[in-house]
C-alpha cells in the first residue's frame, strides 16, 4: 500500500488556481496556516524515517492499493469519495480539523467512505462525539510535530504576549501590570505575523504568556516550547461558537503540562499566577517536553501506526 498525501485537488481546476495564489502569496509573506504545518511536519518526519510517500500529485499518479490522506481541501476530499467508490483507491485518511463541525460542507465528514478521522486533541474528539458517536471508531487523535531547533538561545530577558483572541480588558490588564513593573514585554498578533519574526522573538523570549480562548491542539505555544519558552497560558475552560458551548479543562492549550508552564483563569489571578510561574523559572523543561514526544519524526512514527 503506497501513500498519498494530497491538500490540494489532484485535477486541474479554477477554484483550486486560486487557492493556490492564496497560498502562494501567504507563502511570501511567512505566514502559514494551520493545515499547511501539520502536513510541512509530517513530510519533513516521513524523510527522516526514509518512508517514501506521494505528494500532492495528479490522478493518473494514484495507485488502486493507496492510502490516501486529505488535509485542508474539501473539494480533495469529495474527489477521494468518490474515488474510493470506484474502487480507484483503497483508504481514505482526513484532518486534523477539516471543518468545525460534523455537519459543516454538507456532513461529508460522516460519509461511510472515510476510514480515519485524525483528531488533534482529546476535547476536540469529544467535542465531535458529543453530536455523532457512530464516529467513535473512526476517529484517532494525532497532534502534529514541530521543527526542533538545533540550539536554544540563551540570555534571553523578553516577555512575549500572544494575542490572538481574549477579552480587550484582560489584554490591558496584563499589559498595564508589566509597565508599572516595569517588565521588558513585546506583543504578537495571531495572523498578523510571520514565522520567521515569530521565531526570531521567540529566540530573545524568557516567558510567554498566551491569550486564546482554545486551541485544538496549539501549534505556536508548541513552537515557543521546542525554544526553551515556557507559557503562562489564559483558560477559562470554555469555546463560544455562536450560540455553541463547549467546556473542557484545558480547552487553551490541550498539552500544557507541568514542565512547560502555569494557567490562569483572567485578571483575578494573574498576578498570583505570575508570581507562581516566576518562582518556578527553574523547573521548566518545555524543550525536552517537544524533544521527547511531538518531534516530526515522532508523529509521523505515530501517523504510520495509525494508518496501518
Amino acid at each position: 500500500m503506497g501513500l498519498i498525501i494530497l491538500d490540494k485537488y489532484p485535477k486541474f481546476s479554477l477554484k483550486e488556481c486560486f487557492n493556490k495564489y492564496k497560498t502562494f502569496i501567504k507563502f511570501l509573506l511567512g505566514q502559514k496556516r494551520g493545515p499547511d504545518v501539520v502536513i510541512s511536519s509530517l513530510l519533513s518526519g516521513l524523510k527522516e524515517l526514509n518512508v517514501v510517500c506521494k505528494y500532492n500529485v495528479k490522478v493518473k499518479d494514484i495507485k488502486l492499493d493507496d492510502a490516501v490522506y486529505i488535509n485542508g481541501s474539501v473539494e480533495t476530499l469529495k474527489w477521494a469519495i468518490e474515488a474510493k467508490k470506484r474502487g480507484e483507491i483503497k483508504k481514505i485518511i482526513v484532518g486534523p480539523v477539516m471543518s468545525v463541525l460534523p455537519s459543516d460542507h454538507g456532513s461529508i465528514m460522516m460519509d461511510k467512505e472515510i476510514d480515519l478521522i485524525l483528531f488533534p486533541s482529546q476535547w476536540t474528539k469529544n467535542h465531535w462525539l458529543s453530536f455523532e458517536r457512530k464516529l467513535e471508531n473512526k476517529i484517532q487523535i494525532w497532534p502534529a510535530g514541530v521543527d526542533f531547533p538545533d540550539v536554544e538561545q540563551k540570555d534571553k530577558n523578553l516577555i512575549l504576549i500572544y494575542y490572538k483572541k481574549a477579552p480587550k480588558e484582560l489584554f490591558n490588564f496584563i499589559k498595564d501590570f508589566f509597565d508599572k513593573n516595569e517588565r521588558k514585554y513585546k506583543i504578537i498578533k495571531y495572523g498578523k505575523y510571520n514565522q520567521k519574526n515569530y521565531f526570531s522573538l521567540l529566540g530573545t523570549t524568557k516567558m510567554a504568556i498566551f491569550l486564546s480562548e482554545a486551541e485544538s491542539q496549539g501549534l505556536a505555544m508548541f513552537e515557543a516550547w521546542a525554544r526553551g519558552v515556557p507559557t503562562l497560558v489564559w483558560n477559562r475552560g470554555y469555546w463560544q461558537f455562536g450560540n455553541h458551548r463547549w467546556k473542557s479543562e484545558k480547552i487553551s492549550s490541550p498539552y500544557l503540562v507541568d514542565v512547560c508552564g502555569v494557567f490562569f483563569k483572567g485578571a483575578d489571578d494573574f498576578e498570583e499566577k505570575f508570581k507562581i510561574f516566576v518562582d518556578k523559572a527553574g523547573t521548566f523543561r518545555p524543550r525536552e517536553y517537544i524533544m521527547n514526544n511531538f518531534t516530526n519524526k515522532k508523529i509521523a512514527e505515530n501517523f504510520l501506526k495509525l494508518i496501518n
